[in-house]
Parts: C-alpha cells; sequence; structure tokens
C-alpha cells in the first residue's frame, strides 16, 4: 500500500497542476474576451484626396462639454503630411466638421461645440502652416456619440474639396 501511495500522490498533483493551469488559461481567456468587447475600438483618424491616403491608429479627442483638443504625436504627424500634400495643391480647401451633442454644454466663444471643436483642429493646421483662408469650418449635431471615459475620439471629421 505504501508504494502506491507515493506515485498516487504525484499523479494527483501533477493532474491538479495542470487542470489548475487550464482552468486559469481559460478564465484569462474569457477575461481578454470581455474586456475587448467592453471596450469600443478608438475611431482611427482618416483622410481621403485621389492617391492620398492617410491612417492613423490614434484619433484626435475632445473631452465631454469641452472644445479644447488633445492631438497625439501620430496624429500631429499625420497632420503634417496633410498641410504638405495641401501645399501642393493649392486649388484644394478643407472642411472640417465638428460634431457634438444637443446634451453638451458650449462654454466656447463659438455658437455651437461641434463648431469650436472644427477651430480648435483649424487652429492646429494653422500653426502647423496652412493658409487659414483654404481651411472651412461647420458643425454637426449627432443624436449620439461614442463617449469613453468622458471623452471623445475623432469628433471632427476632415474633408479635402477642390476650390
Amino acid at each position: 500500500m505504501r508504494r502506491l501511495l507515493l506515485p498516487l500522490l504525484v499523479f494527483f498533483l501533477v493532474l491538479w497542476l495542470f487542470g489548475g493551469a487550464a482552468w486559469y488559461a481559460q478564465q484569462e481567456q474569457q477575461r481578454q474576451s470581455l474586456i475587448a468587447t467592453a471596450i469600443p475600438a478608438v475611431p482611427p483618424f482618416s483622410i481621403r484626396d485621389s492617391s492620398f491616403v492617410l491612417r492613423v491608429a490614434e484619433n484626435t479627442t475632445f473631452l465631454q462639454s469641452n472644445h479644447n483638443i488633445h492631438i497625439p504625436e501620430s496624429v500631429n504627424l499625420a497632420l503634417q503630411q496633410l498641410v504638405e500634400h495641401l501645399r501642393q495643391y493649392p486649388h484644394k480647401s478643407l472642411w472640417l466638421t465638428g460634431s457634438y451633442l444637443a446634451g453638451e454644454a458650449n462654454h466656447s466663444a463659438y455658437s455651437s461645440l461641434g463648431l469650436a471643436r472644427a477651430e480648435a483642429l483649424k487652429s492646429r493646421l494653422i500653426r502647423l502652416g496652412l493658409e487659414g483662408h483654404r481651411i472651412h469650418t461647420r458643425e454637426r449635431l449627432e443624436a449620439e456619440m461614442n463617449f469613453q471615459e468622458g471623452a471623445v475620439y475623432g469628433a471632427v471629421d476632415l474633408q479635402v474639396k477642390s476650390q
């Protein structure tokens, strides 16, 4: 009986270790799956003009009821490329459409928060060297926007048009 006890203990110990590891891996996979479905993806920053295409995984950010823009470095580099592209085509202009919700408070000097958000991005583009007269701003009232932790990503749409 003693001879069988040690191999049985080793067998059950190994079984317990592998079973526990498999259970933990399954729980971790379920947790990662829940995280992936619970947090909506950030819409990428993108703009297209004929053969010129920019797409960056990050995007501009605005806090709710706020017109102060946060621009990640990758988006700032993309904006610099956009400015360089538009310098080559003086007959083209850039239209910025700022989005907002009716329930958001507007603490800016502009008539709407959407217009203030578009103007914030316009200011950055002017600092990067694009002429202000080539940038047009407008607003769009949205029925819903995807806020994540009090911030909205990509609340300004960009469109290149021929003048």
